[in-house]
């Protein structure tokens, strides 16, 4: 997706919001930097994948949520931005100078890139895309080709539109849908691959963007005291399920450490139910994903 800030300079005019642009203007401005900034570092960090820059991921080609100019969930790849020599660059390259810091600062935030790049390679979806790189076959990476091919064509621009002309939504749930049918028609070490790859970006994604972003923003979580049936949900992206009273204002993407001793890591809340019972408190259950090593890592 393009900058989403100038987005909202150029956008329409809703609300109070455009009343006064000279006041919005500034803010708008450095908003824009962070959001480079951001996506610098993603960008650096991706370029430390196994393989890179040469990735045939299927995911990668024209028009898909992960590359498209549209709107899309997904932390886009940039135009160009694989051949941009960052997998020479020792750190981020503009970070610093769009967040306008030096010195001291600089060097800190280069130390925090490589820390995290570091800890990206000895991750469990790290590792598995390496070895899903390294055995790719030739007959391998010759169906990742046709997949992307198919992907590309089916993407095209009077595909999207003639699925919905207008709505955002809509358009993006139609890539997301095509990318995903096409993957599960591979198989062997092509499947392997494009499964270990979409799973690696999303971390980076959720670790870098979500975790980081609710840290930035709201600062170190806080105890959620008490807590209730608790049930845990194994899986790719294991989860925990609790209840709780009415004490407790959450929010979506909102990250806690639970006042429990069999939760030791933190959380982030992905969804919540509020029940109302007349007479009664309001209670809620809430679903949260758990942040894996999250509690050894702040110890």
């Amino acid at each position: 997706m393009a900058l989403l800030f100038p987005m909202v300079m150029s956008g329409p005019r809703l609300g109070r919001a455009h009343a006064n642009e000279q006041e919005l203007a500034p803010w708008l401005e450095a908003a824009t930097k962070v959001e480079m900034a951001h996506r610098d570092a993603i960008a650096w960090l991706r370029s430390r994948l196994p393989g890179y820059p040469m990735l045939p991921a299927p995911q990668l080609a024209p028009n898909t949520p992960l590359t498209t100019r549209e709107f899309t969930w997904r932390l886009s790849w940039q135009p160009g931005e694989q051949g941009q020599g960052l997998q020479f660059r020792a750190a981020p390259s503009r970070t610093a100078e769009l967040l306008e810091v030096s010195g001291g600062q600089s060097t800190e935030l280069e130390e925090s890139a490589r820390w995290l790049a570091r800890a990206f390679s000895e991750t469990e979806e790290w590792l598995r895309l390496d070895a899903a790189t390294r055995s790719l076959t030739a007959s391998d990476r010759d169906d990742l080709q046709k997949c992307r091919s198919r992907i590309k064509r089916r993407l095209v621009p009077a595909a999207v539109d003639e699925h919905d002309d207008r709505l955002a939504l809509p358009r993006d749930e139609f890539r997301s849908s095509v990318v995903l049918e096409e993957l599960e028609s591979l198989q062997g070490g092509a499947r392997g691959y494009a499964f270990a790859f979409d799973a690696m970006d999303q971390l980076i994604e959720y670790a870098v963007s979500d975790v980081f972003g609710q840290l930035l923003a709201y600062g170190p979580p806080q105890r959620l005291s008490p807590i209730a049936a608790l049930d845990f949900n194994p899986g790719a992206m294991p989860s925990v399920s609790f209840s709780t009273d009415d004490s407790a204002w959450l929010d979506t993407c909102q990250i806690l450490w639970l006042d429990s001793d069999f939760v030791a890591d933190a959380v982030m809340v992905t969804g919540l139910t509020i029940s109302l019972d007349p007479g009664r408190s309001m209670g809620q259950r809430i679903t949260a994903r758990l942040l894996t090593g999250s509690g050894e890592a702040w110890a």
